[in-house]
C-alpha cells in the first residue's frame, strides 16, 4: 500500500513474540502462580521498537519527563538532592500488570498515609513559629523595598499541611494588592540565610520552590589579615635565628674537639720515636734518665793482666 518500503518491510519481518512463564514461588511454595512474559528479543518488536526510535529521539528527550535508563535517573537525583522534609522517594507494584490506578488518587492516597506516619524527629510547626515565618518575610520584604508598610500580617499562608508545606502571598497594606512574585523572589533570594538562621535551617530543609539558593555572605574575620602574616613571618625569623646559633655552637665544639684530638696524638706519636731509637739527646738522657752503656768506661782496660 505504500506505507512502507521494501526494505523498510525485511527489517519488521522477523520471528515471532515468545511468551513464557515465570514461577512467583515467593507468594506460594507449592502452587507458584505463573506470571506471563513476553520476550521481545529478536522478535517484530525489537526492530519496531528501533524504527520509532528513528523518528521519535529527537523531540522525546527535550521533556521534562523523560528517563531514558538506570543511569540517567541516578544522575538526575544527583543534582536534585531529595529534600527529607517535603520530598520522598517511593516505587509502586500493583497487582495487574495494567497501571489502572489515576494518578491523581494514586497521589492523594500516598500523600494521606505519608501525612498519617509520625515522625519522631520531625519539625514541630505552631502558631508561633506560623508568626515567626510571617515576621522574617515582612523583615525581608521591608529590608530589600525598602518600604516599612510590610508587616506580619501583609503574609498571608495557605494550603498548610502536616508535613509542613504551604504557599503564601505577600499583600500590601496601602491598597490591599498582592505583591508581585518577582519582588518577593528577590526579597526571598537577598535575605535567605537570615531567614534560615531564625529557624534554624538551611536551604535543604527550608525550601523555598522556585527559588535558587543562594550563598550566604562571606564572614568577617575580626583579626586583620597583615597581623597574622607578620606573625607568621616573624616566627619563620625566630625559628631560623634560634637554628643558626645553634648550628654555630656545634661546629665551634667540633673545631675544639678535633684541636684537642690532634694534640694528643702529636704526644703520643713523639715518645714512641725515642723509644725505638734508644738513642736520646742530653736533654732526653735527663728526661727519661737512661743511660747508653756502650760508652761507659770499664776500669779493667787499665789493669794490666797477670
Amino acid at each position: 500500500m505504500g506505507y512502507v518500503s521494501q526494505k523498510e518491510y525485511l527489517f519488521l519481518n522477523t520471528k515471532a513474540l515468545v511468551i513464557y512463564t515465570l514461577p512467583q514461588i515467593h507468594k506460594n511454595s507449592e502452587t507458584p502462580p505463573g506470571r506471563q512474559i513476553g520476550s521481545g528479543c529478536g522478535s517484530i518488536l525489537e526492530p519496531l521498537g528501533q524504527y520509532m526510535d528513528l523518528f521519535i529521539k529527537d523531540f522525546v528527550p527535550k521533556t521534562s519527563c523523560c528517563i531514558r535508563d538506570n543511569m540517567d535517573m541516578i544522575n538526575q537525583i544527583e543534582y536534585h538532592p531529595v529534600s527529607p522534609v517535603s520530598e520522598f522517594l517511593c516505587t509502586l507494584d500493583v497487582e495487574s500488570l495494567y497501571t489502572n490506578i489515576p494518578q491523581a488518587e494514586g497521589l492523594l492516597v500516598i500523600e494521606d498515609i505519608q501525612n498519617s506516619r509520625p515522625r519522631p524527629h520531625a519539625y514541630v510547626w505552631d502558631k508561633s513559629e506560623d508568626y515567626l515565618f510571617k515576621s522574617m518575610v515582612a523583615w525581608a520584604m521591608r529590608s530589600t523595598l525598602q518600604d516599612e508598610t510590610f508587616i506580619a500580617s501583609s503574609v498571608e499562608l495557605c494550603n498548610i499541611t502536616k508535613r509542613i508545606s504551604f504557599w503564601f502571598v505577600v499583600i500590601n497594606t496601602t491598597d490591599s494588592s498582592v505583591v508581585p512574585e518577582s519582588k518577593v523572589e528577590m526579597a526571598i533570594r537577598k535575605q535567605r540565610n537570615r531567614i534560615n538562621s531564625a529557624f534554624l535551617l538551611n536551604d535543604d530543609s527550608l525550601e523555598f520552590v522556585q527559588i535558587i539558593p543562594t550563598l550566604s555572605g562571606p564572614l568577617e574575620s575580626s583579626i586583620t589579615v597583615w597581623l597574622v602574616v607578620f606573625g607568621v613571618i616573624f616566627s619563620l625569623a625566630l625559628v631560623a635565628v634560634f637554628l643558626l646559633i645553634v648550628s654555630t655552637i656545634r661546629r665551634h665544639r667540633e673545631k675544639k674537639k678535633m684541636a684537642r684530638e690532634t694534640e694528643d696524638s702529636e704526644g703520643i706519636n713523639k715518645v714512641t720515636d725515642g723509644i725505638e731509637n734508644r738513642v736520646y739527646s742530653d736533654l732526653e738522657d735527663l728526661k727519661c734518665g737512661q743511660v747508653n752503656g756502650v760508652y761507659v768506661p770499664d776500669d779493667s782496660e787499665n789493669v794490666t793482666p797477670m
